[in-house]
């Protein structure tokens, strides 16, 4: 200990004082994914519109910007799931208000059967909030995405007189991968634009390769289109435009 002392014997009479102080609890946003609308199905390769509610259930105003991530889920559980997109967001939510938002995202090729969409607000924890656990909800109702081909072409016009006749488009499928697809392609017009009478997607593969050829058919008629189309049994087909301008 110390020892202390002064000539009227008190010298550890002042060794205590008071002090009064008010303090104030920090208030602090709180961000609440309420609810998540997805559509009922969707195309693969396509797009889906999602829409979601964003709540500020804390006691501060939230000032952005900060983000909103889509993704896609195999159930209705938050975790592993796959990345589908980013909705900035640069605005201002006052303590109890809410805020509706939409996003057009595209559904991945693989993807195929029942399906959930997640929307997670502020994924990149940019606002202190009160609590983080409740910034991600599962839509309410699955999304079915069914077996679908994709077919893509690169151009959407070519002269009949072009130096390579040869487009390059691909088809692909989404789903199991185990067994190969035959695909069979059709074409409206085979004056225009041949295409081969199948092509095969190898196991475990989820593209192949098809070649067409533009026409030169030597007669004048003006531009012309022929549409291919690519089918599968138990698959939705899809199809696309070639346009055909003569050269004649």
């Amino acid at each position: 200990g110390v020892f202390e002392a002064s000539a009227a014997g008190d010298a550890e009479a002042n060794n205590e004082s008071t002090l009064n102080f008010t303090s104030a609890r920090a208030v602090y946003p709180d961000l609440l994914v309420t609810e998540v609308i997805a559509p009922e199905t969707a195309s693969p390769g396509g797009p889906a519109p999602v829409i979601w509610t964003i709540r500020n259930v804390g006691e501060a105003p939230v000032a952005g910007p900060f983000d909103d991530h889509i993704l896609l889920s195999p159930d209705a559980a938050v975790g592993g799931d796959l990345f589908l997109g980013t909705a900035p967001l640069a605005v201002t939510i006052a303590a109890g208000e809410s805020l509706t938002r939409t996003q057009i995202v595209t559904v991945p090729l693989p993807a195929a059967g029942t399906r959930y969409f997640v929307v997670t607000t502020d994924a990149r924890n940019a606002v202190f909030e009160q609590n983080d656990a409740n910034n991600s909800r599962v839509a309410a109702a699955a999304t079915r995405i069914p077996a679908g081909l994709v077919l893509e072409v690169p151009v959407q016009s070519v002269a009949e007189s072009a130096p390579d006749p040869v487009i390059r488009a691909r088809v692909t499928r989404n789903g199991a991968l185990t067994n190969p697809l035959t695909v069979t392609i059709t074409t409206s017009d085979p004056t225009e634009v041949i295409a081969p009478a199948t092509a095969v997607i190898a196991a475990g593969e989820l593209s192949a390769m098809i070649e067409l050829r533009v026409v030169a058919d030597g007669v004048v008629d003006g531009p012309q289109s022929a549409v291919i189309r690519a089918s599968a049994e138990g698959y939705v087909a899809d199809s696309a435009v070639i346009g055909v301008v003569d050269s004649d």
